[in-house]
């Protein structure tokens, strides 16, 4: 019998998700996906999705910042 091989797929956060995550609002975070601030979400048919990894790299990058000023 074949051994079964891990499937990792990539963790997605809907709007609240990212909301609740941030303490942003919906407004703010489509505005700054808009303006080209914040990562731009994927689609899922009507869907907005964000990937985790994404969003983690999008905020490591924003601490880095604040400590190079």
């Amino acid at each position: 019998m074949e051994a079964m091989k891990a499937v990792f797929l990539p963790q997605y956060l809907n709007i609240s998700d990212l909301c609740e995550m941030l303490k942003m609002n919906r407004s703010t975070i489509y505005r700054q996906v808009q303006e080209g601030i914040f990562p731009a979400p994927v689609k899922i048919g009507k869907c907005s999705r964000w990937l985790y990894a994404e969003i983690s790299e999008f905020l490591e990058k924003q601490q880095q910042k604040r400590e190079v000023h």
